[in-house]
């Protein structure tokens, strides 16, 4: 590959230089693996009255608001953002839909958390704006009295709301759908997403993480889809005691989730890679800077990906020429924020 002898490249107009299908399969680490969602069409449901799978126990793909006995719920989901999400668009993270509306909706607009629920009457709770490239636990709940919405272990934002419960489907076009409407689809990952039938605080939150069970918090489980594998069938597993498992269309990548296969140049300095091999990219200034990410590119073998998410003025200056790269690359930069 030619060397680079740029001196100024303008984020906002690198779209793709060294363009290479982007198709691998990455080794992956069997305790936790994500689903990689393209933005377009990946998504993944479960149509009423269809189950995925003949084991199946639709009393748990009820969720919640069925009856008056039960109108307590708690959403779930681990994401990371591949660039910021298109302007003012509804990008769904989870939804149950129902007949004239949903009962729950967990989604983003503008890198913004949103969490409602009621079919009848709604309610809505908000974060404050989300960071892209980086793993977020996202989780929602209601108790009866109250929504909320936390980042983390953080409560973020509450409000009172009297649902109205009750709702009514159609077999074969209201379901649960992760990742896809008709207003928007995520670009990015997911790796987890649970449904409790009840309303967790703060403290059951902080008692596990991504990569540990709910324990005693299993009694109100209803559904645990972990993203692990996409099993024969192409179907992700449900791993509750539900075993409502979800249909997979236009999912093409398992990627382990703490091992990503990509890098992101986030400084637009100059600094070398601070530990070449590492598999991180971050150079000595404590980011990762476009030299960093062509250096440990170099280190690895097989097709490479750099994404930009440059803090600050997306301008990069080298200070001298940029190594040449010797594995195939592709350097994305609609992901940079204004592109």
């Amino acid at each position: 590959m030619k060397r680079f002898m740029t001196k100024n490249i303008f984020l906002t107009t690198l779209c793709v230089i060294f363009m290479m299908t982007f198709k691998n399969s990455f080794a992956q680490f069997s305790y936790s693996n994500s689903y990689i969602f393209d933005g377009q069409s990946s998504q993944l449901y479960v149509y009423d009255g269809l189950p995925a799978n003949t084991d199946a126990n639709k009393n748990g793909f009820q969720f919640f608001n069925s009856s008056a006995q039960n109108n307590k719920i708690t959403v779930q989901a681990w994401i990371y953002l591949i660039g910021d999400t298109p302007l003012n668009a509804q990008i769904p993270v989870i939804r149950r839909t129902a007949n004239n509306g949903t009962t729950f909706n967990m989604y983003l607009m503008n890198n913004v958390g949103y969490f409602s629920v009621g079919n009848n009457n709604i309610a809505i709770v908000n974060t404050n704006k989300l960071p892209a490239f980086q793993w977020i636990e996202l989780t929602g709940s209601y108790d009866g009295s109250h929504l909320k919405i936390y980042l983390g272990t953080d409560l973020i934002a509450s409000t009172s709301f009297s649902i109205t419960p009750g709702y009514s489907v159609t077999n074969g076009t209201t379901g649960l759908f992760v990742g896809k409407s008709n207003t928007g689809a995520f670009s990015g990952l997911i790796d987890e997403i649970r449904i409790y039938n009840t309303a967790l605080e703060s403290d059951d939150i902080a008692e596990f993480g991504i990569l540990e069970e709910p324990g005693e918090l299993s009694q109100w489980l209803m559904g645990k889809w972990s993203f692990t594998a996409i099993v024969p069938g192409n179907l992700c597993p449900d791993s509750s005691g539900f075993k409502n498992y979800l249909f997979v269309s236009n999912v093409n990548q398992v990627v382990p989730t703490y091992h990503l296969p990509f890098f992101v140049v986030t400084s637009n300095l100059d600094d070398h890679d601070a530990s070449l091999g590492s598999g991180t990219a971050v150079s000595t200034n404590g980011q990762v800077t476009l030299r960093s990410a062509i250096e440990e590119t170099n280190t690895h073998s097989g097709q490479q990906l750099i994404y930009f998410y440059v803090q600050g003025t997306p301008i990069i200056q080298p200070l001298s020429a940029l190594p040449s790269v010797n594995q195939p690359v592709t350097l994305n930069g609609t992901t940079q924020s204004g592109y």
